[in-house]
Protein backbone atom coordinates (compact mmCIF):
# COMPACT_ATOMS: atom_id res chain seq x y z
CA UNK A 1 0.00 0.00 0.00
CA UNK A 2 1.02 3.67 -0.98
CA UNK A 3 0.99 4.82 2.97
CA UNK A 4 3.18 1.36 4.25
CA UNK A 5 5.52 2.57 1.44
CA UNK A 6 5.84 6.29 2.71
CA UNK A 7 6.25 5.06 5.75
CA UNK A 8 9.33 3.00 5.47
CA UNK A 9 10.62 5.80 3.06
CA UNK A 10 10.25 8.06 5.83
CA UNK A 11 11.78 5.56 8.33
CA UNK A 12 14.93 5.31 5.69
CA UNK A 13 15.29 9.08 4.86
CA UNK A 14 15.39 9.83 8.88
CA UNK A 15 16.93 12.94 9.36
CA UNK A 16 16.27 14.65 5.90
CA UNK A 17 13.75 17.40 4.49
CA UNK A 18 11.85 14.86 2.48
CA UNK A 19 12.44 12.11 5.19
CA UNK A 20 9.85 14.96 7.49
CA UNK A 21 7.82 15.08 5.09
CA UNK A 22 7.00 11.53 4.38
CA UNK A 23 6.96 11.10 8.34
CA UNK A 24 4.10 13.89 8.58
CA UNK A 25 2.30 12.08 5.78
CA UNK A 26 2.57 8.70 7.54
CA UNK A 27 1.44 10.65 10.61
CA UNK A 28 -1.52 12.29 9.47
CA UNK A 29 -2.81 9.50 7.14
CA UNK A 30 -2.45 7.08 10.04
CA UNK A 31 -4.30 9.34 12.51
CA UNK A 32 -6.75 10.69 10.42
CA UNK A 33 -7.99 7.14 8.74
CA UNK A 34 -8.33 9.52 5.62
CA UNK A 35 -6.70 8.53 2.21
CA UNK A 36 -3.82 9.50 0.88
CA UNK A 37 -5.06 12.26 -1.33
CA UNK A 38 -7.21 13.68 1.23
CA UNK A 39 -3.88 13.71 3.50
CA UNK A 40 -1.83 15.35 0.73
CA UNK A 41 -4.32 17.54 -0.99
CA UNK A 42 -7.49 18.00 0.90
CA UNK A 43 -8.67 21.01 2.36
CA UNK A 44 -6.13 21.10 5.07
CA UNK A 45 -3.91 19.35 3.31
CA UNK A 46 0.31 18.76 3.49
CA UNK A 47 0.81 19.83 -0.23
CA UNK A 48 -1.62 22.98 -0.70
CA UNK A 49 1.19 25.34 0.35
CA UNK A 50 4.10 23.62 0.11
CA UNK A 51 6.87 25.69 -1.82
CA UNK A 52 8.05 23.41 -4.49
CA UNK A 53 5.90 22.77 -7.30
CA UNK A 54 7.85 19.92 -8.30
CA UNK A 55 7.28 17.66 -4.62
CA UNK A 56 3.58 18.78 -5.21
CA UNK A 57 3.76 17.13 -8.72
CA UNK A 58 5.10 14.20 -8.13
CA UNK A 59 2.92 13.84 -4.68
CA UNK A 60 -0.26 14.28 -6.94
CA UNK A 61 1.17 11.69 -9.57
CA UNK A 62 1.92 9.83 -6.64
CA UNK A 63 -2.03 9.73 -5.92
CA UNK A 64 -3.22 8.83 -9.00
CA UNK A 65 -1.30 5.70 -9.88
CA UNK A 66 -1.87 4.36 -6.33
CA UNK A 67 -5.42 3.86 -7.15
CA UNK A 68 -3.96 1.15 -10.10
CA UNK A 69 -2.10 -1.74 -9.50
CA UNK A 70 0.69 -2.09 -6.90
CA UNK A 71 3.19 -3.08 -9.79
CA UNK A 72 2.29 -0.27 -11.86
CA UNK A 73 2.22 2.23 -9.93
CA UNK A 74 5.84 1.24 -8.38
CA UNK A 75 7.01 0.69 -11.64
CA UNK A 76 5.71 4.23 -12.54
CA UNK A 77 7.03 5.93 -9.17
CA UNK A 78 10.58 4.43 -10.12
CA UNK A 79 10.24 5.94 -13.59
CA UNK A 80 9.79 9.53 -11.86
CA UNK A 81 12.61 8.75 -9.42
CA UNK A 82 15.00 8.03 -12.54
CA UNK A 83 13.92 11.22 -14.69
CA UNK A 84 13.58 13.71 -11.86
CA UNK A 85 17.52 12.88 -11.44
CA UNK A 86 18.00 12.88 -14.93
CA UNK A 87 16.68 16.55 -15.03
CA UNK A 88 18.33 17.86 -11.79
CA UNK A 89 21.97 16.28 -13.58
CA UNK A 90 20.71 18.51 -16.30
CA UNK A 91 19.76 21.99 -14.27
CA UNK A 92 23.03 21.12 -12.45
CA UNK A 93 25.10 20.99 -15.66
CA UNK A 94 23.39 23.97 -17.28
CA UNK A 95 24.22 26.26 -14.05
CA UNK A 96 27.91 25.75 -14.66
CA UNK A 97 27.69 26.12 -18.22
CA UNK A 98 25.50 29.35 -18.07
CA UNK A 99 28.12 30.49 -14.84
CA UNK A 100 30.61 32.39 -16.70
CA UNK A 101 27.45 34.21 -18.73
CA UNK A 102 26.38 35.51 -15.17
CA UNK A 103 29.82 36.43 -13.74
CA UNK A 104 30.33 38.65 -16.79
CA UNK A 105 26.44 40.33 -17.00
CA UNK A 106 26.98 40.55 -12.95
CA UNK A 107 30.40 42.58 -13.80
CA UNK A 108 28.92 44.17 -16.47
CA UNK A 109 26.04 45.52 -14.55
CA UNK A 110 27.74 46.43 -11.22
CA UNK A 111 31.30 47.51 -12.66
CA UNK A 112 31.55 48.32 -16.34
CA UNK A 113 28.18 50.08 -17.00
CA UNK A 114 28.46 52.41 -14.14
CA UNK A 115 32.20 53.60 -15.14
CA UNK A 116 30.88 53.66 -19.16
CA UNK A 117 28.16 55.85 -18.08
CA UNK A 118 30.14 58.37 -15.63
CA UNK A 119 32.54 58.90 -18.06
CA UNK A 120 29.35 59.71 -20.80
CA UNK A 121 28.04 62.02 -18.52
CA UNK A 122 31.63 63.48 -17.80
CA UNK A 123 31.92 63.96 -21.64
CA UNK A 124 28.68 65.61 -22.52
CA UNK A 125 29.26 67.96 -19.38
CA UNK A 126 31.95 69.26 -20.84
CA UNK A 127 31.05 69.26 -24.52
CA UNK A 128 28.20 71.15 -22.94
CA UNK A 129 30.47 73.86 -22.01
CA UNK A 130 32.28 74.22 -24.99
CA UNK A 131 29.39 74.44 -27.08
CA UNK A 132 27.69 77.08 -24.33
CA UNK A 133 30.39 78.99 -25.60
CA UNK A 134 30.37 78.83 -29.02
CA UNK A 135 26.49 79.57 -28.64
CA UNK A 136 27.00 82.89 -29.74
CA UNK A 137 28.18 81.71 -33.07
CA UNK A 138 26.44 78.67 -33.72
CA UNK A 139 22.60 78.09 -31.48
CA UNK A 140 22.82 74.75 -29.97
CA UNK A 141 19.67 73.24 -28.48
CA UNK A 142 21.58 70.99 -25.47
CA UNK A 143 19.74 69.42 -22.78
CA UNK A 144 21.15 70.84 -19.53
CA UNK A 145 23.78 68.35 -17.83
CA UNK A 146 21.44 67.60 -14.56
CA UNK A 147 18.87 66.21 -16.77
CA UNK A 148 20.98 64.37 -19.11
CA UNK A 149 22.82 62.78 -15.55
CA UNK A 150 19.17 61.94 -14.28
CA UNK A 151 18.28 60.36 -17.84
CA UNK A 152 21.40 58.22 -17.69
CA UNK A 153 21.38 57.50 -13.91
CA UNK A 154 17.69 56.61 -14.48
CA UNK A 155 18.72 54.04 -17.27
CA UNK A 156 21.62 52.93 -15.11
CA UNK A 157 18.94 52.12 -12.04
CA UNK A 158 16.66 50.18 -14.95
CA UNK A 159 20.00 48.50 -16.35
CA UNK A 160 21.14 47.11 -13.21
CA UNK A 161 17.42 45.50 -11.76
CA UNK A 162 17.23 43.88 -15.41
CA UNK A 163 20.94 42.20 -15.43
CA UNK A 164 20.08 41.37 -11.27
CA UNK A 165 16.50 39.57 -12.22
CA UNK A 166 18.48 37.22 -15.09
CA UNK A 167 21.51 36.90 -13.38
CA UNK A 168 19.51 35.43 -10.32
CA UNK A 169 17.35 33.61 -12.13
CA UNK A 170 20.28 31.89 -13.43
CA UNK A 171 22.23 31.33 -10.52
CA UNK A 172 18.70 30.60 -8.11
CA UNK A 173 16.09 29.82 -10.02
CA UNK A 174 12.34 31.45 -9.35
CA UNK A 175 14.10 32.22 -5.55
CA UNK A 176 12.80 35.83 -4.87
CA UNK A 177 14.95 36.41 -2.11
CA UNK A 178 18.26 36.34 -4.04
CA UNK A 179 16.74 38.31 -6.71
CA UNK A 180 16.04 40.95 -4.03
CA UNK A 181 19.56 40.28 -2.35
CA UNK A 182 21.46 40.78 -5.87
CA UNK A 183 19.53 43.88 -6.87
CA UNK A 184 19.80 45.46 -3.35
CA UNK A 185 23.73 44.81 -3.47
CA UNK A 186 23.84 45.64 -6.69
CA UNK A 187 22.53 48.86 -6.88
CA UNK A 188 24.58 51.09 -3.97
CA UNK A 189 27.81 49.64 -5.93
CA UNK A 190 26.57 51.21 -8.97
CA UNK A 191 25.34 54.28 -8.40
CA UNK A 192 28.93 55.38 -5.89
CA UNK A 193 30.82 54.22 -9.34
CA UNK A 194 28.32 56.45 -11.29
CA UNK A 195 28.98 59.05 -9.33
CA UNK A 196 32.58 58.96 -8.61
CA UNK A 197 33.54 58.90 -12.14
Amino acid sequence: APEKAIEMTARALEDTKVGELFDQIAHRTKITRTTLERTLFGEDGLMRNYPSRMVRAAMRLVVEVSTKDAQTAGKTILGISHYLKDMKKIDRDIRITLKSSADNMKATGVIFAPIVMGVTVALYAYLYATFRGLEQVMPTSMVPVPQFQLIIGLYLILMVVIIMYYVAGIEWGEDWTERKYLVGFALPVAAILFSLT
